[in-house]
Formats: C-alpha cells, sequence, structure tokens
C-alpha cells in the first residue's frame, strides 16, 4: 500500500471511535426527564413489536405495562451497547497502526474505555436530573469486557485461519 493512503487510513481510523464518543456524551448530556422518555418510547417499540408473538390477546395496557417493566433493562442494556460499540471503535486504531493486537494493546483500549465510562457517568452529576452512579460504570465495563472478549475470539479465529493458509501453501510447494 502506498504510503500516502497508510497515513490516511491511519487518521481515519480514529473517526468511528470520535463519533461514538460524541453520541454517548450526547446522551448523557439530555436531562433527567428527557432521557427517560426516550428509555420509555423505546421500551414501549420494543414491546409493541415483541408482547404479540408471545401474547395473542395483548391490550395496549398490557405494552404499557411491560415497557414499563423493561425500561430498566432497555436502560442497561444501552449502556453496555453503548461502551461495546466504542471499545470495537478504539480498537479499530490500533489494528491499522500496529497491524496486530497485542495484549498491550488489549489492556491500554480497556482501560480507555473504562476510563471514558467514568468520565461519561462524572459528566452526568453535572446534568438535571442525572445521576452519575459507580454501579452504571460496571454496567458499561460488561459492555467493554464483551467486546474485548469478541475482539480475542475473532482474533484467535483469524490466527488459525492464516496458519492453515500458511501450512496449506508450504504443503502444496
Amino acid at each position: 500500500m502506498p504510503l500516502r493512503k497508510r497515513h490516511i487510513y491511519r487518521a481515519l481510523s480514529f473517526i468511528p471511535a470520535l463519533l461514538i464518543l460524541c453520541f454517548i456524551y450526547t446522551m448523557s448530556d439530555s436531562e433527567g426527564d428527557e432521557s427517560g422518555s426516550m428509555s420509555q418510547c423505546i421500551s414501549q417499540h420494543l414491546m409493541a413489536f415483541f408482547v404479540p408473538m408471545f401474547q395473542v390477546d395483548a391490550t395496549d395496557a398490557d405494552i404499557l405495562n411491560y415497557a414499563q417493566q423493561a425500561e430498566w433493562y432497555v436502560r442497561k442494556l444501552a449502556h453496555m451497547t453503548e461502551f461495546f460499540c466504542l471499545t470495537a471503535a478504539l480498537l479499530l486504531p490500533v489494528e491499522v497502526y500496529e497491524g496486530r493486537l497485542s495484549r498491550r494493546a488489549f489492556v491500554a483500549v480497556y482501560i480507555i474505555a473504562l476510563s471514558m465510562a467514568a468520565l461519561d457517568e462524572y459528566h452526568q452529576t453535572f446534568i438535571a436530573g442525572r445521576v452519575g452512579t459507580p454501579y452504571d460504570i460496571l454496567i458499561d465495563g460488561i459492555g467493554v469486557s464483551f467486546a474485548m472478549l469478541v475482539a480475542v475470539v475473532l482474533h484467535i479465529i483469524s490466527s488459525r485461519r492464516k496458519r492453515k493458509m500458511q501450512l496449506a501453501k508450504v504443503a502444496s510447494e
């Protein structure tokens, strides 16, 4: 790959992580009532989709009841998903710059992602109707850990596939 293209790819590799960070902090910047109504709306849409699959005679009141029960889970799943995506996006520049995912890089990305989670929770303490809690940092950490696990599994699969291809190439010569 020409040197100029490599520099462009390297610079562009940070954009997904920056966009996800902007999204996370934009969501955290919404006031408590706004954030709650957004979660409630998403919960209602999810329940309106899923409840009729399992309860054919579900009324609107049933769906609203299930949505209220699911809202906490939807909020926590959103935390995990945001930080799963952030961690995956943070791994991209590591792959582009180093060409591989080393242990040192994994640890660095893990620390950076958890630091962003802590900063996000701290940021929420300044927003009306919001609170930043260590519990939410833990929830974010689950998303970070799951992303790291997926990256490790994909790395192992890729390494094995490359090794098989190399062995097949040597055997055919």
